[in-house]
């Protein structure tokens, strides 16, 4: 079971209180594995910012276009182009 991590296997003692209140609990498990499904949803929204911006990058270095080109190239909606231009 994905909850049977150790208390001294925990980097940190107030996650390791935390998750060990919530292994407790009857609703810990879901409590957790909403907690689990968060952070990995925060994990692939940046694994896909980071794609795009590498992306948009080699675009630009290795097409020599600039950054307006390469963000239509790769089909980036219009609300998000400005924060990628921040980003590049």
């Amino acid at each position: 079971m994905i909850f049977d991590v150790k208390k001294r296997e925990m980097y940190y003692e107030v996650l390791a209180k935390r998750v060990e209140g919530l292994k407790r609990r009857k609703e810990g498990e879901k409590e957790m594995g909403k907690i689990l499904d968060e952070v990995r949803d925060e994990g692939k929204r940046k694994g896909i910012e980071e794609t795009k911006i590498i992306s948009i990058q080699s675009l630009m270095k290795n097409l020599n276009l600039s950054l307006q080109q390469a963000m239509e190239v790769l089909d980036i909606p219009l609300q998000e182009r400005e924060y990628y231009m921040k980003k590049v």
